[in-house]
């Protein structure tokens, strides 16, 4: 397949992620939709640093929605203009962190590796405990791109101490769970997805802690002009 077929070490750049998964409290999407698409992502991805947003809804297990950012740097998610803008919700943020935006579960994180050059239609995600549970996925990241169907796959750190905990963001939505990491696998197909997610499980990941998502947009710095 195009690309690379070895695992890399990260950091050419872009190699802070802000991972987020979380639900919509039921009756409550249209809000949530018209908040992300008009104002959020295009709000998040205008902070220095910020490079890309994709967002993703859940085809199966785990969270209903899917949600990252790349950055510089995972220290651009501790920066000045960062913090500035999570202290300083809009009113639409305020009412949409007040009970619709529901069971967080957010993490700074690190890419400490990927491989493969390709975004797929399809992510499949695999929660790690701890960093000792990342270590051990650095041997098996380069065996998921043998599987056809597979565009490309990461693997996610949590970055010890990086947070916006206390923001007032924060505050509003009463508090987030935190990963210790995460396997991405982005893949073309809804099946090539439900088989990775079975080679997940097969590996030790709980199964509860897998979550399949399909990709609904994506925001890149470059096109933020072409989206306001």
């Amino acid at each position: 397949m195009p690309g690379t077929d070895q695992a890399g070490q990260a950091g050419a750049g872009n190699d802070g992620i802000l991972a987020i998964w979380h639900d919509c409290a039921a009756g409550q999407e249209e809000t949530f939709e018209h908040w992300y698409q008009s104002e959020h992502l295009i709000e998040r991805v205008s902070i220095d640093g910020f490079q890309r947003g994709r967002r993703y809804h859940g085809i199966g297990g785990y969270r209903q929605y899917f949600t990252y950012y790349e950055t510089d740097c995972p220290q651009d998610l501790t920066s000045a203009a960062y913090l500035a803008r999570v202290n300083d919700p809009t009113p639409l943020t305020r009412q949409v962190m007040n009970g619709i935006f529901i069971n967080p579960v957010r993490t700074v994180c690190h890419r400490v590796m990927r491989a493969g050059g390709l975004d797929g239609a399809v992510a499949v995600t695999g929660i790690v405990d701890n960093a000792g549970g990342v270590a051990a996925w650095q041997q098996s990241l380069a065996e998921l791109l043998k599987h056809d169907g597979v565009a490309s796959a990461e693997l996610w750190q949590r970055v010890e101490g990086a947070s916006d905990t206390g923001s007032r963001e924060q505050q509003i939505r009463g508090g987030d769970e935190t990963v210790g990491g995460c396997v991405l696998v982005s893949v073309l197909r809804e099946p090539d997805a439900q088989t990775i997610a079975a080679w997940m499980q097969d590996r030790g990941v709980a199964a509860a802690s897998i979550g399949t998502y399909a990709l609904l947009c994506e925001l890149r710095r470059r096109d933020l002009d072409l989206a306001t």
